[in-house]
């Protein structure tokens, strides 16, 4: 054998050593890292005067408005509120799960959305736990919280916050075990294996395992979505990666997550909402009352409403759904 064939065969055993080395780490990084697709919206709520109803992707009316309100629909069921109390519908409009969660008053909440295919809801007796899309008790209702907001949080990769009788928040998973110990005095839903909690006055991000992976030093936090989460500084958000380095520098009103490559967020000066691409510059224009995150090409906005007649009251914000140009997609004119 010539020596310059035992130097190829050499720099090709190097190679292939090189090779399988990386394809272990970034094997042992996919694993590390992995988390479940976003679960996208079935049907999107619409308001229409005072009702409520649902729109599909394409801004077809699938249930007509007559509902107090609407929520989510994912996992076949979407959440409704009529006569005083909450159930869901199936996509044809008959009740998939009756309502049968009682609201204590118009602002109250009794039941959301699903998720994981699990959705939080409030017993008679005023303690909640997590229903099936059968509209059964799968995690009983035995959480209680004193200033009666929710005592528990929505699934998200497998988790949810829960409060226990001192206070202080853990995570629960899907069995209704706790996963992580409650000792939280604030807590967030999971994104990309990545939770936002508050043991003082700042918040920062914790793994599935409990372990503190980003310091709590900021004053507010959303949640990980396509790697980037929005955070606050002396009242401006930005956005930080999974490391915790700012990527986006605080400079909005407020900003929320972000989905399909668009976050929403607010103009400092005005206060209006749009929507920005990773590099934090303008996509759609900050001219809305508020935005919310995109789900299969449409997101909702709302603009002012109109002056509200003497002696009446404020009329609700005008709704609409709009594409990534920012074109409305539902109302039709």
């Amino acid at each position: 054998m010539t020596d310059h064939r035992r130097k190829q065969l050499r720099t090709a055993v190097i190679t292939i050593a090189i090779l399988s080395v990386a394809t272990v780490f970034l094997l042992e990084l996919r694993q590390q890292y992995t988390w479940p697709p976003p679960e996208l919206a079935e049907l999107y709520p619409v308001r229409v005067g005072e009702k409520w109803g649902f729109i599909d992707p394409q801004g077809n009316t699938v249930i007509p408005p007559v509902y107090d309100f609407a929520g989510d629909f994912r996992h076949g069921l979407g959440l409704v509120e009529t006569d005083g109390r909450a159930g869901y519908l199936k996509r044809d409009g008959a009740f998939g799960i009756s309502p049968r969660f009682a609201l204590d008053d118009p602002t109250d909440t009794a039941a959301r959305s699903f998720w994981n295919g699990l959705a939080a809801a409030r017993s008679p007796e005023g303690k909640w736990g997590f229903i099936d899309t059968e509209g059964q008790w799968v995690i009983p209702p035995r959480y209680t919280a004193d200033d009666g907001q929710p005592a528990v949080g929505d699934f998200a990769e497998g988790l949810a916050w829960f409060v226990d009788d001192s206070g202080k928040l853990g995570f629960l998973n899907t069995d209704g075990n706790v996963a992580l110990p409650p000792v939280y005095t604030h807590a967030g839903d999971f994104g990309e294996a990545l939770a936002p909690v508050r043991a003082t006055f700042k918040w920062g991000f914790i793994n599935r395992d409990g372990k503190r992976v980003i310091p709590a030093r900021w004053d507010g936090v959303g949640r990980f979505s396509e790697g980037l989460c929005a955070v606050e500084r002396d009242g401006l958000w930005g956005f930080i990666d999974r490391k915790g380095d700012v990527v986006i520098e605080p400079q909005f009103r407020g900003a929320r997550d972000f989905f399909e490559g668009l976050a929403p967020a607010a103009d400092p000066t005005t206060g209006r909402w749009g929507y920005i691409n990773p590099e934090g510059e303008w996509v759609i224009a900050p001219a809305y009352r508020s935005a919310a995150p995109f789900e299969n090409g449409i997101a909702r906005v709302t603009s002012d409403p109109p002056p509200p007649a003497i002696g009446q009251a404020s009329p609700p914000a005008p709704m609409r759904y709009i594409d990534p140009t920012g074109r409305t997609v539902w109302p039709r004119d």
